[in-house]
């Protein structure tokens, strides 16, 4: 069972480590009012895992403009421009956060067993929290309280939600394979055939699932019915995928080679770059169909133009611990 602890917004100094910058600035977090206006397009939450905290950067990736308080080990992080939530994932805790645009804890979730990815349906305006130690995913209302629950999972690693359907993709890596759920938990489909499905993206513009097939080293894009349109081998093992849902472009990195590929939606390679030496987390931008990609060696996150793969005027922020999971801010629709 959950239990939900609100937390009174106060007024806090938030300590953020400004390392672009080259020195430590002090940002006042002072309560907001929960609003579509707080969405900022463009910006990126980075959830860093050894800082344990979730940080927002501004959308020329050139700082940060708000922070968290210690939320143990973040290890997924997503935003919702619709309301202006962000929400945060504590594995080791086994706890869930939500926070205002400004980083400020308004709850706190309990009971969970290690969760480790999120995933929100802005029509239901529902959080679906993967939970790998239980074998379990659940979805969450506004409020917190859990409205449907699915089990029977080896190892949930990694969900997914059709933006126009509600249909949920969970990747069960220890069971190969991706499995499709209605929004009332309903299993509708299971699709066989992968190994140790680490990442996956559903475009809502197109209508494509697309997976890093990790230990057959392999993208593949499939329609819902589970045809297969793509299959793509240039990442021997891919760890992270990313879609934008403007154009179908899709995103995918090895973090172990250090290698970020973009394919554009028939599958044809569009640019590589192995310039970070451990992209562990990708987010697509679609308000400015750029790329966020987080190195954990270099302890940094850069964001690439989408077409080219290369920063142009984007900046770096660095000085995290590990960060590991990333969500771009697509701004309010």
């Amino acid at each position: 069972m959950l239990f939900s602890n609100d937390v009174t917004a106060k007024k806090i100094r938030c300590a953020v480590n400004a390392a672009v910058a080259g020195a430590w600035v002090t940002l006042a977090c002072a309560p907001v009012v929960i609003s579509p206006e707080t969405s900022d397009p463009g910006t990126t939450w980075v959830a860093d895992e050894g800082g344990g905290r979730v940080l927002k950067i501004n959308r020329s990736c050139s700082g940060v403009v708000a922070t968290s308080p210690d939320l143990g080990r973040p290890v997924a992080v997503l935003f919702d421009s619709y309301k202006g939530y962000c929400w945060a994932a504590d594995a080791e805790g086994g706890r869930v956060f939500r926070l205002t645009a400004r980083g400020v804890v308004e709850k706190t979730l309990y009971g969970f067993g290690e969760p480790v990815a999120l995933a929100y349906f802005p029509k239901e305006n529902a959080v679906w929290v993967a939970d790998r130690a239980d074998g379990k995913v659940y979805k969450l209302t506004e409020r917190g309280t859990i409205s449907a629950t699915i089990g029977g999972l080896k190892e949930p690693v990694a969900v997914a939600v059709d933006m126009r359907q509600g249909d949920v993709y969970v990747a069960d890596a220890r069971a190969g394979r991706i499995v499709r759920y209605d929004r009332s938990a309903k299993p509708l489909l299971s699709y066989y055939g992968f190994k140790n499905p680490r990442a996956i993206a559903f475009d809502s513009g197109f209508g494509y699932l697309w997976v890093a097939d990790t230990g057959n080293g392999r993208i593949v894009k499939m329609k819902p019915s589970s045809e297969k349109v793509v299959e793509s081998r240039e990442l021997k093992a891919p760890t992270a995928v990313a879609v934008n849902p403007g154009t179908g472009v899709c995103f995918a990195a090895d973090a172990e080679a250090g290698k970020i590929i973009s394919l554009a939606g028939n599958g044809v390679l569009r640019w590589t770059n192995d310039e970070y030496r451990r992209p562990a987390a990708l987010a697509a931008n679609a308000a400015d169909a750029s790329v966020s990609v987080a190195d954990a060696y270099d302890f940094e996150v850069a964001k690439l133009k989408g077409n080219t793969g290369k920063p142009g005027d984007y900046k770096s922020v660095a000085g995290f611990a590990n960060p590991v999971a990333l969500h771009g801010d697509p701004g309010t629709r």
